[in-house]
């Protein structure tokens, strides 16, 4: 299972230098059933229609956009923040 916290930080996306390291500033907004990262980012970006819908997703309450660079994802006890290609995992 697949956490997913979106970015309150606005700088996040262009490429503030610490963009995961305020965890007062992420809001969890959905839980993915599969334990891959790439296929939780994909689950929970808008394509056809929006991702919540997704049958693998069990989003919180809210409106919520897609996942984007400066989110996190959680998995197995880690975190990983979402990269322009691929995640890094947060210390």
């Amino acid at each position: 299972m697949v956490e997913v916290f979106h970015n309150l930080n606005p700088f996040a996306m262009l490429g503030d230098s610490n963009p995961f390291g305020n965890v007062d500033q992420l809001v969890k907004v959905a839980e993915v059933d599969t334990d891959d990262l790439e296929m939780a980012f994909r689950l929970t970006n808008h394509t056809e229609s929006s991702w919540i819908l997704n049958p693998q997703v069990t989003p919180e309450p809210g409106n919520h956009r897609s996942t984007s660079v400066g989110d996190v994802l959680g998995l197995e006890g880690k975190r990983y923040g979402v990269d322009a290609f691929g995640f890094t995992q947060r210390k």
